[in-house]
């Protein structure tokens, strides 16, 4: 019986110690994978600190070394491409240089490995199209913005017009409008409404949204209220008679493109199409002569 209760003993005595072991191993494992949980944080955290403070300082020195004109320039062109933000500018700014630098390593590389003329074609063509290909893509999009700009004008007038008519004031019926629009037409609308109620008069907040939207069909119109407005003219008439106009341009703005386009075919069905044809007539006779001389 004693040497049973002796056992009994021993063994819980093991087994508590075991489990005590058990447990100071779990809480020493779990503190270890705390502090290498909270070293990966921390140097994340380095890292990322460490890449802000890189990028504002590239940021800066761009901003040194780019003239103010030039600067103020990009700004307008970036902010009619639909690029917008406090520092959209500089991060376009610094992504072109970034692109320019990158182009000229791999250029380098590239000739380096091959030594051969091909090589140094192949960097120079690299170094242009990361120089050409942000300018064209900043261009197009500007273009694109525009016209969806101009297409959206006369829907705008439009209802400008039913607006004014039902009782609306000017300013009121121009918030009501741009409300739920888009693009750039929208977004500088708004803009220029909130300088508005900032205090800034409607003349001067129109004319600064034609100068940023900068589509010749806006500023006639901006023109004409300014004009009505000075003169005490009834805005729903301007409204409507901008409208016949603005739509009237459209026309005739389609009607120059579909001229030109006889023109711009011509080139790719002289390059691509007529090749095709040629061998399509001419290459059965073709065989049969050389079969036939033989």
């Amino acid at each position: 019986m004693i040497s049973i209760l002796s056992f009994s003993s021993a063994l819980s005595f093991f087994v508590g110690w075991l489990w005590w072991m058990w447990r100071r191993e779990l809480a020493v494992s779990h503190r270890v994978d705390q502090i290498i949980r909270k070293s990966d944080q921390d140097t994340k955290q380095v890292v990322r600190d460490l890449g802000t403070a890189l990028v504002k300082r590239l940021v800066g020195w761009i901003e040194r070394v780019t003239p103010a004109d030039y600067f103020k320039r990009v700004e307008a062109e970036v902010r009619r491409a639909g690029i917008r933000g406090p520092k959209a500018v500089r991060y376009w700014l610094l992504a072109r240089a970034g692109a320019l630098a990158a182009a000229f390593v791999v250029g380098v590389f590239v000739w380096g490995v091959s030594g051969s003329t091909i090589g140094f074609l192949v960097a120079m063509i690299l170094v242009i199209a990361s120089v050409l290909g942000p300018r064209l893509y900043l261009t197009s999009t500007i273009k694109k913005q525009q016209s969806l700009a101009r297409r959206a004008l006369p829907n705008l007038l439009d209802m400008l017009t039913i607006s004014v008519e039902a009782g609306l004031g000017f300013d009121q019926a121009l918030a009501r409008t741009v409300k739920n629009m888009n693009g750039l037409l929208g977004l500088e609308l708004r803009q220029a409404l909130a300088e508005m109620s900032l205090g800034k008069t409607r003349r001067e907040a129109l004319r600064d949204a034609a100068t940023r939207i900068n589509v010749d069909e806006f500023g006639s119109f901006v023109g004409a209220i300014v004009q009505a407005d000075r003169l005490g003219m009834g805005i729903a008439q301007v409204l409507r008679v901008q409208s016949g106009e603005v739509r009237g341009k459209l026309r005739q703005r389609a009607e120059e493109q579909a001229m030109k386009a006889p023109i711009k075919i011509l080139f790719p069905l002289v390059l691509f199409i007529f090749p095709g044809l040629f061998m399509i007539i001419l290459g059965p006779a073709v065989l049969h002569i050389m079969r036939v001389l033989g």
